[in-house]
């Protein structure tokens, strides 16, 4: 007596079995670079702002600076401020290229590897395993 079997041949459900693992993996590693991402970009922007208040700061004691070195003829108080525009400036420059560096982060890179992996397989000898699949998933 003829049966039809429901359960497909174990080539297909080994492949469909792999199948959901790797998109499981894919899954998992894109939602923990998205988290990576976001944690970075809040930082950055914090960072970022914080450049502008050095800046900001950078800007007003140059102003201050500028007026009185026209009001002053001394140069005590304008050195002073110049002092403090050579720090704030400093400062802003480190908190830019903090935050520069904390963007790097937001680009997915290990997501996009990994899907470039996917789409455009190397198949060179030495990456190809010899076996279809590894010895605990045999069937």
């Amino acid at each position: 007596m003829d049966t039809v079997h429901s359960n497909p041949p174990p080539s297909q459900a080994n492949w469909w079995v792999r199948a959901r693992g790797v998109a499981g993996a894919l899954f998992r590693l894109t939602s923990a670079d998205i988290r990576l991402a976001r944690a970075a970009t809040l930082r950055a922007c914090a960072y970022a702002a914080l450049a502008f208040l050095f800046v900001a700061t950078a800007w007003a004691a140059l102003s201050g600076g500028a007026v009185l070195l026209l009001i002053e003829a001394g140069l005590s108080w304008p050195l002073a401020l110049l002092a403090l525009f050579a720090v704030c400036a400093a400062l802003a420059a480190a908190l830019l290229l903090r935050a520069r560096s904390l963007f790097r982060m937001a680009t997915l890179s290990s997501t996009r590897r990994q899907l470039d992996e996917l789409l455009h397989p190397d198949p060179s000898p030495a990456v190809v395993p010899s076996q279809p699949y590894p010895q605990e998933m045999r069937p």
